[in-house]
């Protein structure tokens, strides 16, 4: 019994369907016949005929920033009365819409204005839908894909907002011929595919009268999609490694002079540089706008070049070769005593050296005056033995003679050892100071460079 309720339910099901499809069938003969798909629907009450549109975004494909193109998915709606595709459900089992394909009946043109697309656009037919109700309504959804013209503004790059605008009007009416309005039906959160690089801040809509020649007029309905940059990619892939970089440059006034890397450092460092700058200028479009992220890899690389010449510097002052000069007082009391308590650096090496130099010329001057007095007692019991015979006179003045030079060689052999003292003084004052001006540089350009770096980030954050 309850098997023969199932086959008896099921074939009149079935039986309902197929009169359903008759009845479909019918419906579409009948609003089909006579049917001309070129003629442009009456408007009610002659009437303008109108045409209400709407444009949603889907899907970013594609900001392209050299060449100004912004490449998207859209969802299309359009919307419109044509009275000889109205029909009396009653008359046909109570149907009161139809499905239709683009090539039976009329439906608007809307051309976008600011495409680059040789064939304007590009539709798929999986995804068109047209409806046709009885009360004579149409309904054409569809998803297409635009390539638009953007001009952009890459000031605040990768900080940046852009604003690109949709521009579409009929490519076949005029403005007396067709009323086009907007309907603002898709809903930006709802429609919108999320992209990994940008973000929906809002989307805008405008309609305005373009005046054309000989009195006509045309509609032209405006979309402004307006996106926002996701910055973090650009952040940790190129301003984060080019601080560690610069900071590494930086550290170049800590390399000992005497190692010979302190400029080596600073010129791989600035060839580092200059590969970010291609990665930049070759995303970048020609412009007189300069992109604030240009502008900082620009800032870092002057600070490593001004770091790379003052290292030369340093190393000029650490090995220079006019040993005869002595720093100036007034910088060795300003360095070696004041800012070398405050930067941590000990400058007990070069009063030590200063000391033992002091203490040796004592010394050459005692032993100077000895000999002078040992000379003279010397040459007194020479006079006496020179009057008694001439044979110990011959021998004290040959005695006297060698005496004198070895006398004469000794001080110059001190006099020597004294320059060389001097000579290694100054030298290594000089040394000293070519320390801490690497000290001073050292703390100048870090600080500068951190607040190099968060002025760019302050001024794209406001």
């Amino acid at each position: 019994m309850i098997w023969s309720c199932l086959i008896l339910l099921i074939a009149v099901a079935e039986g309902i369907a197929e009169q359903t499809k008759e009845h479909e069938k019918r419906l579409l003969d009948n609003l089909l016949q006579g049917y001309d798909r070129r003629i442009k629907p009456d408007g009610i009450n002659n009437e303008t005929f109108h045409l209400y549109f709407d444009t949603g975004l889907y899907q970013i494909i594609d900001v392209d920033e050299k060449n100004q193109v912004f490449d998207a998915l859209y969802w299309q709606l359009q919307r419109w009365l044509d009275t000889e595709l109205s029909w009396n459900p009653a008359n046909y089992s109570d149907i009161k819409e139809v499905h239709l394909t683009d090539d039976k009946i009329w439906h608007a043109n809307m051309a976008l204005q600011n495409s680059i697309d040789i064939n304007l656009s590009m539709k798929s037919s999986a995804t068109t839908r047209l409806v046709a109700y009885y009360t004579g309504y149409i309904t054409r959804s569809i998803m297409i894909n635009y390539r638009s013209s953007c001009s952009m503004n890459l000031r605040q790059f990768p900080f940046d907002t852009q604003n690109c605008t949709l521009q579409f009007t009929s490519a076949r009416y005029y403005a007396n011929q067709m009323n086009v309005s907007s309907m603002m039906t898709f809903s930006r959160e709802i429609m919108y595919y999320k992209n990994s690089e940008f973000f929906l801040e809002d989307v805008e809509t405008a309609r305005t009268v373009k005046d054309l020649c000989c009195g006509y007029s045309v509609i032209v309905l405006h979309y402004h999609i307006i996106i926002g940059r996701r910055p973090l990619f650009f952040m940790l892939n190129l301003m984060l490694p080019c601080s560690l970089i610069t900071l590494i440059a930086m550290l170049s006034f800590c390399i000992p002079p005497d190692s010979g890397e302190k400029v080596g450092l600073g010129l791989t460092v600035l060839l580092s540089l200059s590969v970010f700058l291609l990665i930049i200028s070759d995303q970048m479009p020609p412009s007189s706008e300069v992109p604030l992220i240009f502008i900082y890899f620009f800032g870092t690389v002057v600070l490593v070049t001004l770091s790379t010449a003052l290292a030369v510097l340093v190393l000029s002052i650490h090995h220079t070769s006019d040993q005869s000069k002595e720093v100036p007082g007034w910088l060795r009391g300003n360095c070696f005593r004041k800012l070398s308590r405050f930067l941590c650096l000990n400058s007990m090496t070069i009063t030590q050296q200063q000391t033992e130099l002091n203490r040796e010329a004592d010394e050459w001057t005692t032993r100077t005056s000895t000999a002078t007095v040992s000379k003279t007692v010397t040459s007194e019991p020479h006079d006496v033995r020179s009057e008694s015979t001439a044979i110990n006179n011959a021998i004290s003045q040959q005695l006297l003679r060698c005496f004198e030079a070895i006398q004469e060689y000794l001080k110059e052999a001190k006099e020597a050892k004294r320059e060389h003292k001097q000579q290694k003084r100054i030298e290594q004052e000089w040394r000293a100071l070519a320390q801490i001006l690497d000290r001073i540089f050292l703390i100048v350009f870090i600080c500068f460079n951190i607040t190099f770096t968060l002025g760019i980030l302050l001024h794209a954050a406001y």
